[in-house]
């Protein structure tokens, strides 16, 4: 094997298919399979899992008697259980494993053609934000609806969901205005290798891959229409969800939940109170110090003097929180970059040229300044979501203003 090739390799404990005993195995990756050999110096593997068509899943430790597992299933309905040392390691394993499932065609398995898949073009902020969706449809409390169907031996996938349950799915959590923009972002997301289309085999009375290039290259606002995630990380129900561990962008939120809130707010883990839901939704939130882009989850309560935001669908410990007394409303015009003054922003003689260090289209934004002079920048996913946001915030601030006059 080409070292070129390498993409990861290590030690990892596989699970027998005969006798069904653990043993040492070591395990190298490359774009389209994952090959384990008995002793590392071997050239000859001892079996080769191939990826394309694969699913991934990464039971919860609380459900399985060993922890750490890696669980995949191919194309042709074969098992195998992997199990990491710890979740560190999982992890590093599970995200690469995961890349190459999603690059792969499975609509292509049987053909001369090349195995890769052609994604949309997507940006890397927005091809992150997909992943971050994705997560939040697998959550056990506020995801997509999901379906268990057939006998749990000898199948590719035990749980599906349906088009028309995702589509409505990204309407209710603001990622989607209407369901012809549901189904065209579950589309991309499709297309870009989040899903795989299965549907009904009726000689196996089982879910298979879908043979069929238009279905398995668009999402139908359909109860008939099947999925499967390419990659799922199953909880505990019992769990609060969360996303991936983020070190460096709870690190900036941070910097303005603690300078933004009084003590007694900064102290808080649950969720705020303060009244009913006015809009949720998730936008990306630009860091402040590594500037990167983020998704959170963004809750505005009636009577409530915070905007919140958190990392995860359900996550009840909420990462920041901006002061809506005298915060002040902009938007940001599409393409052109971001002021460094105040007066610059509302002059109209701004710069219309983009900045060469970051080359990323700027739309939908929204800037809000605090009365202490603190800015957040946010991005929309469409241009109705930033006008609904920005309608809404400026008439919680404006029914602040009149009750503290």
């Amino acid at each position: 094997m080409d070292s070129s090739e390498v993409l990861k390799e290590g030690f990892l404990v596989k699970k027998g298919h005969v006798r069904h005993n653990w043993r040492t195995r070591w395990f190298v990756l490359t774009k389209k399979q994952l090959s384990y050999f008995r002793k590392r110096q071997e050239s000859v593997a001892a079996g080769v899992i191939p990826l394309c068509g694969a699913t991934l899943t990464c039971p919860s430790p609380d459900s399985t008697k060993k922890p750490w597992l890696l669980q995949i299933k191919t194309h042709d309905r074969k098992e195998f259980m992997i199990q990491a040392p710890d979740e560190r390691c999982r992890t590093e394993w599970s995200t690469p494993i995961e890349e190459c499932i999603r690059r792969l065609d499975p609509t292509k398995i049987g053909t001369v053609e090349s195995l890769s898949r052609t994604l949309t073009e997507t940006s890397l902020n927005t091809l992150e934000m997909q992943r971050e969706m994705v997560k939040a449809m697998q959550d056990p409390g506020a995801g997509v609806k999901l379906v268990e169907f057939g006998p749990k031996r000898g199948r590719a996938a035990t749980k599906y969901f349906t088009g028309k349950d995702a589509i409505e799915w990204l309407i209710s959590w603001s990622f989607a205005n209407d369901r012809t923009s549901g189904a065209t972002l579950a589309t991309e997301m499709l297309r870009n290798g989040f899903f795989h289309t299965v549907n009904l085999d009726p000689i196996t009375n089982s879910l298979a891959l879908s043979k069929d290039g238009i279905l398995s290259r668009d999402v139908m606002d359909s109860e008939e229409a099947k999925y499967v995630f390419v990659s799922m990380t199953s909880t505990n129900p019992n769990a609060v969800f969360q996303s991936d561990d983020d070190s460096s962008s709870d690190s900036e939120d941070d910097i303005l939940a603690t300078s933004s809130r009084p003590e007694s707010l900064a102290a808080e883990t649950g969720f705020d109170s303060d009244g009913k839901v006015l809009k949720q939704g998730f936008l990306l939130k630009k860091g402040k110090v590594l500037k990167e882009w983020k998704p959170r989850r963004f809750v505005l309560r009636e009577k409530s003097l915070y905007l919140y935001f958190y990392r995860g669908s359900k996550s009840k410990k909420h990462r920041g929180a901006i002061p809506l007394c005298g915060l002040t409303i902009y938007e940001l015009d599409n393409e052109i970059r971001e002021p460094e003054t105040d007066q610059q922003l509302v002059s109209e003689g701004g710069s219309k040229r983009q900045s060469a260090r970051n080359s990323r289209n700027k739309v939908n934004r929204i800037l809000l300044i605090t009365a202490t002079g603190e800015r957040v920048v946010v991005e929309a996913t469409s241009a109705e979501e930033r006008s609904a946001w920005i309608g809404e915030l400026r008439v919680a601030v404006a029914s602040l203003d009149i009750t503290s006059s």
